[in-house]
């Protein structure tokens, strides 16, 4: 399987966002694409210019922007945070 399905929850806009994302993509272009699209959907209320971080929130970890999606352990149903 090349994607999983997760759940994205963005606390700024009290909203939640289910994605597929591709596995073999590093999370920094993960980020780029949740952003636009988060943005896109909120009509305007996520601002993209601002500094934003994805968090695994079983750990409460950071994923790191360089590594790729199946490195950092995320599989289908789990939840990250977008903040």
């Amino acid at each position: 399987m090349d994607k999983i399905l997760v759940t994205v929850r963005v606390p700024r806009l009290e909203e939640s966002f289910d994605f597929l994302i591709p596995i073999h993509k590093k999370i920094g272009n993960v980020l780029l694409a949740l952003e636009k699209i988060v943005y896109d959907q909120s009509k305007e209320y996520f601002v993209r210019e601002e500094a934003h971080h994805l968090y695994d929130i079983e750990t409460g970890i950071i994923l790191e922007p360089q590594k790729i999606v199946k490195e950092v352990g995320l599989r289908n149903g789990s939840v990250i945070i977008l903040v």
